[in-house]
């Protein structure tokens, strides 16, 4: 090759290089030797397109020889007088299945019969199905045999739809292959939507397969299906959500099987699809549910069951909410359920020893025991809120009242803290939790940190005054 040739090429200056040839300043024969000795695709195919005159047979046989599917596929889509012939064996044999997809999809004169022949070897199932869908005559017979040699989980979807293409394929050789994909999705879809399909067979792989979803629509939406047989497959994957879903919308089930089975599950969100079940399906035992959901120890569906669930044993969800020591809980049961025993609530609270929960507990449950809760808040030593129960809490007695005003007043003495002082912190801390309750119920305490002294002294000296007269 020429020096001041390789010195283009080696500076990356292909398009210069180009504009030469075309001037007529590099000779076409010198310029076809030099660009095929590159072995750059890019360079091979830019140059036969663009040189009017170039020697195309030599350039073709040169970017065959790069096994560059790509830049062959565009040679024989924009080079003048390409041989297609020989550019589509290339690509057969590159046995790259989307490039001999394009080529035929693409390319004037491609020989369509001997690329179905050519993507039928490659295996790539995706491109067999759209060379099967999209390419004018395409051997549609032939191409089904190509698509169910690979039955895989992930070339279900293509083997599936492959049926749709045309009427008349072989059904059985279709189900054997899609059943062999072990996609639960496509079974049940097989099952569902083609005629001819082996109902019993079909159910049998998605049992195996123990895909719970499919179990369930298999179920509901395929006529033929043996209810009692997919029952004790949901029953086997032990998911709430679709025994549940089962019980719900499939006709002729075994109500008392499926609630034992929800109660027994380990998959899914258990808590919410036995409340579920509780709630929405006719027949379901409450009293077994109830005590399902007790052992759950999850406060918030024990709580949604005492709330909403008809008939239900409000005294044994009270026992059971006690049963998981959780403050929170126990005082959302106590606040929001009619008929709760407020007395074991308060114990139950109690036995948390959740100075915040305790406080907050006296505030909302009728009929607690104020003393037994505030010897309890004095047990946690939370100066805060033993002095915020003193203040706030309605029905406390005076002897506790002074009890926790001398302890909190013995203890906050290293500090310097003063009532008032102490009764501002208290009530700027209820202004940025937002209990205004508390606030608004204790008005006449907390307005007096705000009155002048020197008026209220006046004042009292006023009213002495007029009774001496």
């Amino acid at each position: 090759m020429n020096k001041n040739i390789e010195e283009l090429f080696s500076e990356k200056r292909f398009h210069p290089f180009l504009k030469l040839v075309e001037l007529g300043i590099i000779d076409k024969e010198v310029g076809t030797k030099a660009i095929i000795s590159t072995k750059v695709p890019k360079y091979i195919f830019e140059f036969a397109k663009n040189i009017e005159g170039a020697d195309i047979e030599k350039l073709e046989d040169a970017i065959i020889k790069t096994k560059d599917v790509h830049y062959i596929y565009w040679f024989a889509k924009d080079v003048k007088d390409a041989n297609i012939e020989k550019l589509e064996d290339a690509i057969i044999k590159s046995k790259n299945g989307y490039e001999i997809y394009w080529f035929a999809k693409d390319i004037e004169g491609a020989n369509i019969d001997k690329l179905t022949d050519g993507i039928m070897k490659t295996d790539w199932v995706a491109h067999i199905y759209e060379f099967a869908r999209d390419i004018k005559g395409a051997n549609i017979d032939k191409l089904q045999d190509a698509i169910i040699k690979n039955p895989t989980k992930e070339n279900a979807e293509y083997i599936y739809n492959f049926t749709n293409l045309k009427k008349g394929l072989d059904i059985e050789k279709f189900q054997k292959a899609i059943i062999a994909t072990k996609n639960a999705q496509y079974i049940y879809y097989f099952a569902r939507f083609k005629e001819g399909a082996d109902i019993e067979k079909l159910q049998d792989t998605i049992v195996a397969i123990g895909n719970a979803q499919y179990i369930y629509e298999f179920a509901k939406d395929v006529k033929g299906a043996n209810i009692e047989k997919l029952e004790d497959a949901i029953i086997v994957t032990k998911n709430a959500e679709y025994i549940y879903e089962f019980a719900r919308d499939v006709k002729g089930v075994n109500i008392a099987k499926l609630e034992d089975a929800i109660i027994k599950s380990s998959r899914g969100e258990k808590e919410k699809y036995i409340y579920n079940f509780a709630k929405n399906i006719e027949g379901a035992n409450i009293d077994k549910l109830t005590d399902a959901i007790i052992k759950t120890k999850d406060t918030y569906y024990i709580h949604k069951f005492a709330e909403n669930i008809k008939g239900v044993n409000i005294a044994k969800l009270t026992k059971g909410i006690i049963a998981t020591k959780d403050a929170p809980g126990i005082y959302d049961f106590a606040k929001n359920i009619e008929g709760a025993d407020i007395e074991k609530l308060t114990k139950g609270i109690i036995a948390t020893q959740d100075a915040f929960w305790m406080c907050d507990f006296a505030k909302i449950a009728k009929g607690a025991d104020i003393d037994k809760l505030a010897d309890a808040i004095i047990e946690t030593k939370s100066l805060h809120k033993m002095y915020e129960f003193a203040k706030c809490i309605k029905g406390i007695s005076a002897e506790k009242k002074d009890t926790i005003m001398k302890i909190v007043s013995y203890n906050d003495r290293r500090y310097g803290a003063n009532e008032e002082a102490r009764t501002l912190w208290l009530l700027l801390w209820l202004v940025d939790h937002k209990d205004f309750k508390t606030i608004l119920d204790n008005k006449e305490e907390f307005s007096n940190l705000f009155v002048d002294k020197e008026q209220e002294v006046s004042k009292e000296q006023q009213k002495m005054l007029i009774k001496s007269k």
